[in-house]
């Protein structure tokens, strides 16, 4: 047996029944509209806060989700392992999906970092670059460029 809160049969060695609050958060389940076998993490200005749980009642399944808010949620690490930026359901086969352009770090020709098959990126010193060819140093053209398995190739 073990301790029970808002409880008279505990189950575990801590069992609580109910929101836990300390020091302006809050854990618990009752953030989200009909939220069930699940936790919600959260702080007291509701500034944002973290959702989990197998079915939390609002149309989703296994994953965790994070808004800004009450009520607007920005990311979703769903239970097929899609990072859904700005999206609430995958779409296709890409683990990653984001509603809204994406940046990546650039380099130069001579940092770029030692590639794996799909990598992409831009360069910056890029010299009369062609689509298709491996990158060349020595100019001044930013392009994008993907990694091939072998070279850092224009495209």
């Amino acid at each position: 047996t073990g301790l029970g809160i808002g409880t008279s049969s505990p189950v575990y060695k801590l069992d609580v029944n109910g929101i836990i609050r300390g020091n302006n958060s809050v854990i618990g389940t009752s953030f989200l509209a009909a939220n069930t076998n699940g936790i919600s993490l959260s702080d007291d200005t509701a500034s944002g806060y973290l959702s989990y749980g197998y079915n939390s009642g609002r149309t989703n399944t296994a994953g965790h989700r994070f808004f800004n808010g009450i009520a607007t949620e920005v990311m979703r690490l769903d239970s097929s392992g899609n990072l859904l930026v700005g999206l609430t359901s995958a779409t296709g086969v890409a683990k990653l999906q984001v509603s809204g352009p994406l940046r990546t770090t650039g380099y130069t020709v001579a940092t770029l970092p030692a590639g794996t098959v799909g990598m992409r990126t831009y360069v910056v010193d890029a010299l009369a670059p062609s689509f298709g060819a491996t990158v060349v140093a020595g100019g001044a053209v930013t392009i994008p460029v993907f990694y091939n398995g072998t070279n850092w190739i224009v495209g």
